[in-house]
């Protein structure tokens, strides 16, 4: 069995098969959890793998989180497609370093494929997080636009038809509602979108969760709290 460790003791100190125990019910429906700087999803200890020359991981990351350039093509792509979900939550740590014109992928339920109406949670280029059917719509934005200058744990709820929110360092920001499902491809990406149409993420990225539910406001404001010791916000 692997080890059960802490935030920070992960990235203090990588190891090879890990995963981190929040205990439940945080991780009920944790279907990925991804440091990006290791390269691998801690659910199923399978490698995400890492896409054009972008991405810098291991002894060439920034703090032990992925720098990731704007390039759609550098991104780490997830080829069993955990997130090919129409009901999901989607948590990461984040720090942009801009806010490209066209947005900044965060996670896209995909990836290199020809379809490109999936799930796309992203940064707008006024800094506040959207959630996006590529080609189709744009089911909503949030409130608070974020910070360029130190992380920031953004989130994502929703399902069709349900109260569905957005969330900033663990905080309620904005409630939403649509009838919007997805078609997904068989690949999903972290810090880009499908195939080259652009998305791509201009930062770090250090840490990333997604699950196959929503998560109570509650549930939001823990992960919030413990996720914020993967990196030093300095």
């Amino acid at each position: 069995m692997p080890a059960v460790i802490q935030p920070r003791q992960l990235l203090g100190q990588p190891m090879g098969l890990t995963y981190i125990d929040w205990g439940k019910p945080v991780t009920e429906g944790l279907v990925s959890c991804v440091i990006p700087h290791l390269g691998i999803n801690l659910v199923d200890g399978k490698r995400v793998d890492k896409k054009g020359a972008g991405v810098s991981i291991g002894a060439e990351s920034v703090g032990k989180t992925a720098r990731f350039s704007t390039s759609a093509l550098s991104a780490l792509r997830h080829t069993d497609n955990p997130y090919a979900l129409d009901t999901f939550t989607a948590i990461a740590l984040i720090k942009p370093r801009v806010y490209p014109a066209d947005g900044a992928s965060i996670t896209t339920s995909s990836g290199e494929e020809t379809t490109t109406t999936s799930a796309l949670f992203r940064i707008g280029s006024d800094g506040k997080l959207q959630l996006v059917k590529p080609g189709s719509a744009l089911i909503a934005t949030a409130n608070t636009a974020i910070s360029t200058t130190k992380f920031s744990v953004v989130g994502v709820s929703y399902a069709p038809n349900a109260s569905s929110a957005f969330y900033v360092d663990g905080r309620l920001d904005k409630t939403f509602s649509s009838s919007i499902t997805f078609n997904h491809g068989a690949i999903a990406v972290i810090g880009g979108s499908f195939n080259s149409a652009g998305y791509g993420w201009d930062g770090d990225i250090a840490c990333v969760l997604y699950f196959n539910r929503l998560l109570s406001n509650d549930t939001h404001a823990q992960i919030a709290a413990n996720i914020y010791s993967c990196v030093k916000a300095d």
